[in-house]
């Protein structure tokens, strides 16, 4: 797409002229100083229009560097609470009162807090039944402030009334109709839930088959739409046949799906390789996607032998034999804002650093801010000038809240 620059040389010829003494040389007429006043307001304006141009082609628009300020903190041992967290990455939602709640992976349930952290209530526990989870995958917030609560293993979601969060109502998710399983709920929104449904790797499969993971409408009855809003590459792992086993082993450094409910019901999706992120109406109707270069960064000797030392022989075998990759993804994860900015956390050139950068883009692709965060912080939800993010620091896992300052 080739832009043009304002044209100013018009401008300056038009202001000159109107300056040229008429022939008596009389001063100019009154009429002739507001013609005057006038080209110097277009110009002005174009002077404007030349510089947001130039600061679309060059990516930027005066980035800022925000500044997260912590105010809470969830989760520590030095609390009278006693709520200690294990896994509850993915699992952080907060609603329009500003309440949080926070699931947890390894002994299923939700925990309900105020604003200010004091625990409320603790939602669900480890079961089958009406209101208990299996395996808690996802906790969101609908319209209404409903919270909603996805089991992976049961394929369910369960809704809690917004009031005394109670258990409202449960529904099974079926399988899409190419006999896909719902694998995540990305979120709630007024046509029923946006979820996820992915290709399964079979025996044999290859690291370089594709798979892809799928965005669908799910109606409040949990009947799948025919079609998919989005599609992203799959998660890169593989499994082979060896005997009458099977092995799998996840890539080294994978590039990875990531999707986002964000504001006016869009859904932001892109894959760890490149930061290319599409923003899709609820419909399936593509509206931008945003862009951002990075410089690649190369995986080393010594960080491959890092990542297969865990693994079993036969499996670094497998692995080794692989069409690997040369370079790290382009970074690890992306949340939206309620403004409809994307924060995005980019690979760490030095992984051994202790902070990371994340860079803030608006729908124009600019990047409009930076912050900088301790590398073992993730972003979660961000919401009315507030940041929420897990903290997987040595003290154990929190729930870390910060006040934005921009």
């Amino acid at each position: 797409m080739k832009h043009s620059s304002p044209k100013l040389g018009g401008l300056f010829s038009i202001v000159s002229a109107s300056f040229v003494p008429d022939e008596d040389c009389q001063p100019a007429r009154p009429v002739r100083l507001w013609f005057v006043l006038g080209c110097a307001v277009i110009l002005c304006c174009n002077v404007l229009a030349f510089a947001n141009w130039a600061d679309q082609v060059s990516g930027t628009a005066n980035p800022s560097q925000i500044e997260l300020v912590k105010v809470l903190t969830i989760g520590d041992e030095t609390r009278e609470d006693d709520v200690i967290f294990g896994e509850i990455s993915g699992l952080v939602a907060v609603d329009s009162r500003g309440r949080i709640f926070v699931g947890e992976e390894q002994d299923p349930q939700i925990y309900a807090f105020t604003p200010e952290g004091d625990l409320i209530k603790s939602i669900g526990q480890r079961g089958e039944g009406p209101g208990e989870f299996s395996l808690l995958a996802d906790v969101r917030i609908g319209p209404g402030d409903t919270l909603y609560a996805f089991d992976v293993r049961q394929r369910r979601i369960s809704a809690f009334d917004p009031s005394s969060l109670e258990l409202t109502y449960t529904f099974a998710v079926v399988e899409d109709t190419d006999s896909r399983p719902a694998r995540d709920l990305i979120g709630a929104i007024k046509a029923g839930f946006v979820v996820t449904y992915e290709d399964l790797p079979w025996p044999g499969t290859e690291f370089t088959t594709e798979r892809y993971k799928y965005a669908r409408i799910v109606s409040w009855q949990g009947q799948a739409a025919n079609e998919s809003i989005v599609r992203v590459p799959s998660s890169e792992y593989m499994m082979v046949r060896m005997g009458s086993r099977f092995l799998g082993a996840a890539m080294p450094y994978p590039r990875d799906p990531v999707l986002y409910l964000g504001p006016n019901e869009y859904v932001y999706s892109g894959s760890t390789e490149a930061i290319a992120i599409s923003v899709t109406a609820a419909n399936g109707v593509p509206r931008e996607t945003v862009t951002h270069t990075l410089e690649s960064i190369p995986i080393t000797d010594s960080e491959l032998e890092k990542w297969l030392e865990p693994l079993s022989e036969e499996t670094s075998r497998l692995v080794r034999n692989s069409d690997l990759r040369q370079t790290k993804p382009a970074y690890s994860a992306f949340v939206v804002d309620d403004s409809g900015r994307i924060w995005v956390r980019p690979t760490l050139t030095d992984p051994e650093a202790t902070d990371a950068e994340w860079i803030v883009l608006d729908i124009q692709s600019r990047v409009v801010g930076k912050v900088v965060l301790p590398s073992s912080v993730s972003l979660q939800v961000i919401a009315a000038k507030r940041a929420y993010a897990v903290d997987e620091g040595n003290t154990g896992v929190t729930l870390a809240v910060y006040e934005i300052v921009e």
